[in-house]
């Protein structure tokens, strides 16, 4: 649990009353994840949603090489990676996976935004860049709260789409630079 007075650093709570932070707050835990080593990775179950405090966050989005069936390979090589095995897929590497960076997220934002828009599945790896302090979120007790607190959950809702259309437009701007 942290108090609801760290949640009321994040612009993404500005929306919830004091009750709701409490809400929320007891459901969170602050962790330390050291540069370069993943928060999460892509294709695996949202169920935790993050707030960075201090540090950098580097988003990647995995591809398979072309002109080979590497299907098995990249799921095998994702397990793997997920064990900590050191395997170096750097950025534009030819392989089974190449895993190509697609963000940036600073102190104060949101990571994971996954864990709040359903399926539920994540869609970016996430690895410090450097040494974080991130507010770690249990998104499926969240989601569960949020299913008998529907203002609460269309607050969180209403924040979570003004992260995806901040991270569209960066994509854009991203794409158009190309």
């Amino acid at each position: 649990m942290v108090s609801s007075q760290l949640l009321r650093r994040f612009r993404f709570f500005d929306a919830l009353d004091g009750d709701e932070l409490r809400d929320v707050a007891a459901l969170a835990e602050t962790i330390t994840v050291h540069q370069g080593e993943a928060i999460f990775f892509e294709a695996r179950p949202a169920d935790s949603m993050f707030l960075l405090a201090e540090g950098a966050v580097d988003l990647y989005h995995n591809v398979e090489a072309p002109g080979a069936d590497h299907a098995r390979a990249a799921r095998a090589l994702t397990q793997l990676m997920e064990e900590g095995a050191g395997i170096p897929l750097l950025e534009g590497q030819v392989g089974a996976l190449a895993e190509w960076k697609v963000g940036e997220i600073g102190p104060g934002e949101l990571v994971g935004m996954s864990a709040l828009i359903p399926p539920y599945v994540l869609t970016a790896t996430a690895r410090a860049g450097r040494d974080c302090q991130l507010v770690k979120i249990d998104a499926v007790a969240l989601r569960q709260k949020g299913e008998q607190d529907l203002r609460l959950m269309n607050r969180l809702l209403a924040a979570t789409a003004q992260v995806a259309m901040a991270r569209l437009k960066y994509a854009r701007s991203r794409l158009i630079a190309v």
